[in-house]
């Protein structure tokens, strides 16, 4: 059996026993969404921002060793505030939800729901996990780097930290 298909199915194992079957069906088109949170990534971190919260988490070694393109790391970030969306997920719940991000490969990826990349479906895998879990629609929209200034700024506070120690 190839490793994807098993992956698949230890995902639909782990997704069916707690998903409770209510689907929110997108009839309309977006008018207004009901929450907007944003992120963005650097090479050695990344934040996520929704409302007056706002996470900064540096990435393991493993990651950064790796030296993913950042489309990998702006789409992991997404993954990283997943952790966020569980812990705001009350918030969230039975709403429409936009996520600002400044790129535009991550934000095809999770409005299309599929990416060729293998490391960008895993990241999109767990996304689609915790939406249905909580309940929750969520779609990405693009904003331009110089208008996402305040998310930029976070990912680039660690380097600030950093440069300030020597």
């Amino acid at each position: 059996m190839p490793e994807l298909v098993k992956k698949d199915i230890i995902w639909w194992k782990k997704f069916l026993p707690l998903y409770n079957g209510v689907l929110m069906m997108l009839i309309e088109e977006w008018s207004k969404p009901d929450e907007i949170f944003s992120s963005d990534a650097y090479m050695t971190d990344c934040v996520g921002m929704f409302k007056e919260h706002f996470f900064q988490v540096e990435f393991p070694d493993s990651i950064v060793n790796e030296q993913l393109h950042i489309n990998a790391l702006e789409m992991l970030t997404v993954v990283v505030q997943k952790v966020c969306l569980k812990l705001w997920g009350a918030k969230f719940k039975g709403k429409r939800n936009i996520i600002k991000c400044d790129n535009r490969v991550t934000v095809t990826v999770i409005n299309t729901e599929k990416s060729r990349n293998q490391f960008l479906q895993s990241c999109l895998c767990e996304i689609c996990f915790v939406a249905p879990i909580n309940e929750f629609k969520l779609k990405a929209v693009h904003i331009a780097g110089v208008d996402n200034r305040l998310a930029d700024m976070l990912s680039r506070m660690y380097i600030v930290i950093m440069l300030n120690k020597f």
